[in-house]
Order: structure tokens, then C-alpha cells, then sequence
């Protein structure tokens, strides 16, 4: 598997209606969950535990404000 590389980062807004489309999420604070809404779907998806420095390559559309993960970069 080749590693991804990103040109855009943007700090995420934690929030149930303002769209965060990105590719990925850079976990930069304390972990915890990290709560998004599928790019193009709707389907919800919750995880749970991530540790700090972890990135996720996940298609968001929102990143819910239940999300207790702190210092959240996403990138494209």
C-alpha cells in the first residue's frame, strides 16, 4: 500500500450542519472518538479510541459535534 499525500489541510469545525469535506483527519490533540458523516451518503459512523496521531482516510461530509477527539486537521 503507497502512502497518501496531501496538498490542503484546513482545521475541522466540530458541528451537525456545517459541511467538513475531506479525505482524511489528522487526530492532533487528545484522542477519543471521532463521530462523521459520510461524503455523498448520510450514513453516520462513530470511532471509538483513536489516539492522538492517528489519520484516518475517511470521505467526510461532517465531522458531528459529538466528537471528543481534540485538535482534529482535515486534509485533501
Amino acid at each position: 500500500m503507497s502512502a497518501q499525500s496531501y496538498s490542503i489541510f484546513d482545521e475541522v469545525t466540530k458541528s451537525d450542519t456545517v459541511a467538513n469535506q475531506f479525505k482524511a483527519l489528522y487526530i492532533g490533540g487528545v484522542g477519543g472518538t471521532v463521530d462523521v458523516e459520510q461524503r455523498g451518503s448520510g450514513i453516520t459512523a462513530s470511532f471509538a479510541s483513536v489516539p492522538t496521531g492517528t489519520i484516518l482516510p475517511v470521505m467526510t461530509e461532517k465531522i458531528l459535534a459529538s466528537t471528543t477527539a481534540t485538535n482534529i486537521i482535515g486534509m485533501n
